[in-house]
């Protein structure tokens, strides 16, 4: 009497696949209560995007208007006076606003979307950069691993 294998059986509604058992996940059937759908990474990304400009845009507003960390340090030791100009104060958005909008609730939340845009695009390009880099680097391993055919026939291995 042959035994089968728990990785190829079938029939046994419990058995895993070699995968799942390395890794200690379980395999869910589909129509199971406990199947939770697959949120897109794009989705994730677009949301996260959104929830970010809302909150440079809109809550932005409501930030404290206190100084920040150095700049009340340098009052309460006496050296804020000292302070010169700031190589940045003469651009569109120094000082946490936008230069030529009257609107203090506008010019604020529009400095927040435009900083926060700056980032995401930015970030985007550096992740595609890095992202084409290593898609390059593995094609280059495939390519050259199934031109070369398999290890210690290519003549450059030094038994030629």
């Amino acid at each position: 009497m042959t035994k089968a294998s728990p990785a190829t059986s079938a029939t046994d509604p419990g058995s895993q696949t070699d995968a799942a058992r390395t890794t200690g996940a379980t395999e869910t059937p589909k129509g199971s209560p406990s199947a939770r759908p697959r949120v897109s990474t794009r989705r994730v990304v677009v949301v996260g995007i959104l929830v970010s400009l809302f909150l440079a845009g809109v809550v932005s507003f409501y930030a404290s208007t206190h100084p920040d960390g150095l700049a009340f340090v340098a009052g309460e030791k006496g050296f804020l006076h000292s302070a010169g100009a700031h190589a940045s104060d003469g651009s569109p958005f120094a000082g946490y606003s936008t230069r030529g909008v009257e609107n203090a609730r506008l010019s604020r939340g529009l400095a927040g979307v435009v900083g926060a845009t700056l980032v995401f695009v930015l970030a985007g390009g550096l992740f595609l950069v890095v992202r084409r880099r290593d898609q390059r680097d593995t094609a280059g391993d495939t390519a050259g691993g199934a031109a070369g055919g398999a290890a210690g026939d290519s003549p450059s291995d030094g038994d030629g």
